[in-house]
């Protein structure tokens, strides 16, 4: 693409991606103090979201500059000193992303081995909380696996560590409410 003749299109017959990418040029060109982004990403393609999410979290690293981030794009706020979730106008959580992870989600591993119904007797031995005949989701913290994998002497051939999200963490929580206003 010739960025000369982009540069001397009129606005308005730019696309809406192209007003998005000026609207956040502009936004960030004086380095401000304080940063308000809405629903930043909408109408961008994804290298040009890669790039600018790349950038913010330059800026958020340099430290001069506080963003405050609205966006339905969960995954987005995964890098934010803090989140909080808003429903029907009232805040329904606030805290870091690893807060609400640990407060509301439960971590957990799957794990599976030839010889699942062994593996079950382990589980049950070691009076831990899973589910499912094999693979297993067995509900652990992380910080716990050595000791976990020390006790076992099944040999596993299946070990995925389920890392929560924040979609997760939002999608329990406005689950939640919706269920009591059932």
């Amino acid at each position: 693409m010739d960025l000369t003749s982009e540069l001397h299109k009129p606005l308005k017959e730019f696309s809406g991606g192209m007003k998005r990418k000026l609207e956040i040029i502009i936004g960030l060109i004086h380095n401000p103090k304080i940063l308000f982004l809405d629903e930043p990403t909408i109408g961008l393609d994804p290298l040009t979201r890669k790039n600018l999410w790349d950038y913010l979290l330059q800026v958020k690293k340099k430290g001069d500059t506080t963003i405050f981030l609205t966006t339905h794009y969960i995954e987005e706020a995964e890098n934010s000193d803090h989140v909080m979730i808003i429903n029907k106008g009232k805040v329904v959580s606030f805290g870091t992303p690893e807060e609400l992870k640990e407060d509301l989600i439960e971590e957990f591993i799957v794990i599976s081995s030839m010889n699942n119904e062994f593996l079950r007797q382990e589980l049950i031995s070691a009076k831990l909380k899973f589910e499912g005949d094999g693979p297993f989701k067995v509900y652990i913290k992380e910080k716990d696996l050595q000791t976990l994998f020390q006790k076992l002497k099944s040999k596993l051939s299946l070990i995925q560590v389920h890392n929560p999200t924040l979609e997760q963490v939002y999608l329990k929580i406005i689950g939640d409410a919706k269920h009591e206003n059932l």
